[in-house]
């Protein structure tokens, strides 16, 4: 039954954000260029969303984690608590080939995958502790710095700018990503230079993080 749910919640959502990718943004949304990758991206964010919201429902935690603390991965080698292998979600949605991560080695996902954000509240850094507007997580992926046009265009889906903006919003802090992300639900920013004020999945940027760009979906 569980299964079944998945599916057609993952499929209704992806549904969902495709016709409001060509609703904002036209027809040239699914043709080619960087909307396409902004679709796939937003595409992945809102299965593994709904897969999150079957997870949790099962009694599983959701609570937020402390620095290094393990959270629910979807590589299928966490056993029960596994999105995979608990059978909430059949795969990893595929990232577009742009798609890189935080460079720190110990993230829990590999590289070009997503990601899930339970960062530690108690951390300033955490984008889940600021004005609590984030305070149960989400998923997110990072791009790399030649990704501008694809953010851009995931934050215009998502009404997080409007379709005439040139460039997206960059985030000087976490306060500044949760309130940014306060009325929407996924959006994309530009992490600042340095990116080391920030902490995502108990994970802080790096140096090689700088400038790179965070596509968000809010649990």
């Amino acid at each position: 039954m569980i299964n079944i749910l998945a599916v057609i919640i993952s499929v209704a959502l992806t549904t969902l954000m495709g016709a409001a990718g060509v609703f904002y943004l036209g027809t040239a949304f699914t043709t080619s260029g960087p909307k396409v990758s902004a679709l796939q991206v937003i595409e992945g964010l809102s299965q593994v969303d709904a897969s999150w919201i079957l997870y949790s429902n099962a009694s599983y935690t959701t609570t937020l984690g402390i620095p290094g603390a393990a959270v629910p991965t979807m590589t299928g080698l966490a056993g029960t608590t596994d999105l995979i292998s608990g059978n909430f979600l059949s795969a990893v949605p595929t990232a577009p080939s742009m798609s890189v991560a935080f460079t720190t080695a110990t993230i829990p996902a590999t590289v070009g995958a997503f990601n899930l954000d339970l960062s530690n509240p108690a951390d300033p850094k955490a984008v889940t502790t600021a004005a609590g507007a984030l305070q149960n997580g989400g998923i997110f992926i990072v791009l790399p710095i030649s990704a501008a046009s694809v953010c851009l265009a995931i934050a215009q889906a998502g009404g997080m700018v409007p379709a005439t903006a040139v460039v997206p919003l960059v985030a000087a802090n976490p306060a500044g990503f949760a309130t940014a992300f306060n009325t929407v639900k996924f959006g994309c920013l530009q992490l600042p230079n340095p990116a080391t004020t920030f902490m995502f999945g108990n994970v802080a940027a790096t140096a090689n993080d700088n400038n790179r760009y965070v596509a968000y979906y809010k649990y």
